[in-house]
């Protein structure tokens, strides 16, 4: 070797180059889109398979035809499903210009994946938090006009979320894939739903003395099942109604009763639902459903109906 010196610093340059992209690879920095400018519809970055850790920095891209990425992303409270707002400027560029995207790409589909920890309590209406929060990130872009039919939502349970000021940073991942468009005469879960949901309302109650419901795990599971419903049935109607049993006054009863149904109305378009297809009445203790002679039936009468017409 007649100059090693040359040779010794080749081998550090290559070593230097290797170890940025490792670190590149690592923190994914290295695919984000204008990170200091606007946001791109352009690249070569493939969509995450693969949910992981919420980060700091959020990225949306489907193979070379979208690649939008920026230094920030989504927070949500620790236990909570609904992101913090107001979103800053670059996030709202990152999701108008997704939004677009898949409003003039009607044939491609978002998958929304939700990440929550197992140590988390589910505070939506679904199954796990992360289906709530996937939810809830989905109506950031129907709000945009993408079609609820073009989201899809899944979740994951990561077990090192990424916190800020217990706050779960990101929440949520994104992938895509190729629409499937099924007729409703042929979607076998539509008519499923359809035959076993329509037949009597969901009835929910609430926790004594708050504004929590209580949410078996079967109507977590008929939850998602009529959303799904609705969203396929765009002239579908949801009913929410309240009701009390007969003590107190009867018209302060029935703003009660009109208090609660709205706020599970309120509650469902968090978590995804249009609000253009959801009504409510209070009845107060118009129609019960047992006794108000004793404590176990006026209890089942303070309830909250959810029907589909």
């Amino acid at each position: 070797m007649k100059n090693p010196i040359i040779w010794l610093l080749l081998g550090l340059a290559g070593w230097l180059g290797f170890s940025r992209y490792l670190q590149q690879r690592s923190c994914g920095c290295g695919t984000l889109a204008a990170v200091s400018g606007a946001a791109t519809t352009t690249g070569a970055s493939a969509a995450l398979s693969t949910p992981v850790a919420a980060a700091s920095s959020i990225l949306i891209a489907d193979g070379s035809q979208l690649n939008v990425g920026f230094k920030d992303n989504l927070l949500f409270a620790t236990n909570g499903y609904e992101y913090k707002k107001p979103l800053s400027a670059k996030l709202n560029t990152v999701f108008q210009q997704t939004a677009d995207y898949l409003k003039t790409n009607p044939t491609r589909a978002m998958k929304i994946t939700g990440i929550y920890a197992a140590s988390e309590k589910n505070t939506s209406v679904y199954e796990n938090l992360g289906l709530g929060r996937a939810n809830n990130v989905k109506t950031i872009f129907t709000g945009l006009g993408v079609p609820a039919t073009q989201i899809m939502t899944d979740a994951y349970m990561q077990p090192d979320l990424s916190l800020a000021k217990n706050q779960v940073v990101g929440g949520a991942s994104y992938s895509f894939s190729t629409l499937d468009v099924k007729k409703p005469e042929s979607d076998t879960r539509l008519l499923a739903i359809e035959k076993r949901i329509k037949v009597a309302p969901m009835v929910l109650y609430f926790e004594t003395g708050k504004d929590v419901l209580q949410i078996s795990d079967q109507q977590r599971k008929d939850f998602a099942d009529i959303q799904y419903y609705v969203e396929r049935k765009s002239d579908t109607k949801l009913v929410v109604s309240g009701h009390t049993d007969n003590r107190g006054a009867a018209e302060k009863n029935k703003t009660l009763s009109k208090g609660r149904a709205d706020f599970v109305q309120k509650q469902l378009g968090q978590s995804g639902f249009n609000l253009k297809q959801i009504s409510t009445s209070g009845f107060g203790p118009e129609k019960p459903i047992a006794s108000n002679e004793e404590d176990a039936g006026r209890a089942k009468n303070r309830r909250v109906e959810i029907s589909i017409q």
